[in-house]
């Protein structure tokens, strides 16, 4: 009897010391939940910056390409162009060379015109002059 009154409070020590087990046993199931929430959370965070770097990785590259076609139409231009210039460029300077010449022309027909205007009015003033010599000697003879 004695050994069922030990077994009995043994039971009684059990109960409580099964209680505080299971509680220290809930409390640490209670922080690998939370610690396991916060990996998860963290898991999940770092997939979607992988998903971002991805997007802007491929976004970068369609640039990249983007960039190299307007550079490459460019160097295209560029060569297209030389060669215009290389073909035109003696007509550009005939060209010059002529409107050069022209403008010499056009100043000495300048000049010309401002001599004879100026040879005009010579003429004009000195037959004035002569019609007003006429005049008075007309005037002279009739008095």
């Amino acid at each position: 009897m004695m050994r069922d009154g030990l077994l009995a409070e043994l039971k009684k020590i059990e109960q409580p010391t099964n209680a505080i087990n299971d509680a220290e046993n809930m409390e640490k199931l209670q922080a690998f939940h939370v610690r396991s929430s916060t990996l998860q959370n963290k898991v999940n965070n770092a997939e979607e910056a992988v998903r971002k770097a991805e997007k802007t990785g491929k976004e970068a590259r369609k640039l990249a390409g983007d960039y190299a076609k307007l550079f490459q139409e460019a160097v295209q231009q560029r060569q297209y162009y030389s060669v215009l210039a290389r073909v035109f460029e003696p007509s550009a300077i005939e060209a010059s060379s002529s409107l050069d010449f022209y403008n010499r022309e056009i100043q000495r027909v300048e000049i010309a015109l401002l001599n004879a205007q100026a040879s005009h009015n010579d003429r004009v003033a000195e037959a004035r002059l002569a019609d007003e010599e006429l005049k008075v000697a007309e005037d002279g003879k009739t008095t």
